[in-house]
């Protein structure tokens, strides 16, 4: 479960996970999301240290990847350790959009789906939590959204090699539960009604609108690849 950070893509885990997706331990509560990212601490200390050892992080990508022997092995371990647990079991770290090829290496299949959000939005967003964590002029919105085009470039690449859902976290709730039901069916998941209302889902994150003046903040190719992505979208 992937794409860009603050793209909704904890929405998205919550959702499947409720619906008999095994995430193993997951963060279920933190400052900037009531409900939790659900990331498994394991994992992203592996994604992060991944990055680290390619001379980057999530904030900022790098170029190439490689891995050691330790990474693999650790990788392998997780494997094992999750698939003892559950033959329907995944994981969510935006940062996967930047590892893929580590994992795809460990297993013999990966099924993604991702969650697509307007760029102008995702950079808001990182810009106040970074505000309210000390490092807004480190994090503007003119970087953020240059990293939204990093991360959803890599999610352009592996889509169009080989399709997979994307939900996009700018329609209503009524069409994103829709989506929700469709991945759940895909992935052999219960699946949700629209009706319940213990659902994961935060209705005031969803379809957040943004003006014409706004939108034209954000580069004219940045929005053509947000464009681009929405026409993969479920």
């Amino acid at each position: 479960i992937t794409g860009m950070h603050r793209a909704g893509t904890s929405c998205l885990a919550g959702s499947l996970q409720r619906n008999g997706l095994y995430l193993g331990e997951v963060f279920e509560h933190n400052k900037y999301n009531q409900k939790g990212n659900r990331e498994n601490k394991s994992i992203m200390v592996l994604n992060d240290s991944l990055l680290r050892a390619n001379g980057g992080s999530w904030d900022n990508p790098p170029k190439k990847m490689s891995w050691t022997d330790e990474h693999i092995q650790k990788r392998d371990e997780l494997i094992l350790a999750f698939s003892a647990k559950s033959s329907t079991w995944g994981f969510k770290d935006p940062r996967a959009l930047l590892t893929l090829p580590f994992w795809q290496e460990g297993l013999d299949h990966i099924q993604l789906v991702a969650s697509l959000r307007h760029p102008l939005l995702v950079a808001q967003s990182l810009h106040k939590r970074a505000v309210a964590l000390g490092y807004g002029d480190k994090m503007t919105v003119g970087c953020g959204l240059d990293l939204w085009a990093v991360y959803n470039q890599q999610l352009l690449a592996y889509v169009k090699d080989e399709p997979f859902p994307i939900i996009s976290f700018d329609q209503t709730l009524p069409e994103y539960l829709l989506c929700i039901d469709t991945i759940c069916k895909k992935l052999g998941l219960v699946g949700v009604s629209q009706s319940d209302e213990d659902n994961f889902i935060e209705p005031s994150l969803i379809n957040q609108t943004i003006d014409s003046s706004s939108t034209n903040q954000v580069p004219r190719d940045i929005m053509k690849l947000y464009d681009e992505l929405k026409g993969f979208c479920l």
